[in-house]
């Protein structure tokens, strides 16, 4: 029984059942494997799921700050708010209004 085991031996016991298990594979979701397999792991399992959730990204908003720095540059410092909202829409959107254009 796992509760006769030290605190120490346990997630050991756990990890030498989890490197004898298969691979999934690259399609698979990691996040659902460790929910499917968190009563036979559940040392692993939570330690899993505090390290492998998707960290949130300000990626997409840091690009359209970076569009709206090239399009307010100090040439253009009289562009009303609404004009340089304009801009960064079309420059943000120019490709796909291209590719539906040609369809």
């Amino acid at each position: 029984m796992d509760l006769e085991k030290t605190p120490t031996e346990r997630p050991l016991n756990e990890f030498d059942i989890y490197s004898q298990m298969n691979e999934i594979s690259a399609v698979e979701d990691p996040l659902f494997w460790w929910k499917d397999h968190e009563k036979s792991l559940p040392i692993l399992a939570s330690f899993a799921k505090r390290y492998m959730c998707t960290a949130a990204s300000s990626c997409a908003s840091e690009r359209v700050f970076s569009t709206s720095g090239i399009i307010v540059s100090p040439r253009r410092m009289r562009l009303t708010e609404e004009h340089v909202d304009s801009l960064v829409f079309l420059a943000k959107n120019l490709k796909q209004a291209k590719d539906l254009s040609q369809t």
